[in-house]
């Protein structure tokens, strides 16, 4: 009857920023090395992040970055859906 925090989740939040921020570059057609904030997106002291906004829907984990979090107003929301199966050790079960 509460809400969860990402800590209730997830085990691990530097792995998951990982394979979020895998998950982001593939979404947005970027090379892994690929500088973002040279390719314009903002990032929080040049550093990947992750949203406030965070959820789990049939496919996968959910990280949903509003308008101006992580990009310009005219990219709009950016959603990336984290599959179940790309999150191994990283959920946790209890």
């Amino acid at each position: 009857g509460r809400p969860l925090s990402l800590t209730d989740v997830v085990s691990d939040t530097t792995a998951l920023l990982n394979v979020v921020e895998q998950a982001f570059r593939r979404q947005q057609e970027l090379l892994p090395r690929a500088n973002l904030e040279e390719r314009g997106y903002f990032l929080r002291d040049g550093r990947f992040f992750l949203p406030d906004n965070v959820g789990m829907s049939r496919e996968g984990m959910v990280f949903y970055y509003n308008p101006y979090e992580i990009a310009a107003y005219a990219l709009g929301p950016i959603e990336v859906i984290v599959p179940y199966t790309e999150l191994g050790g990283i959920l946790r079960t209890d």
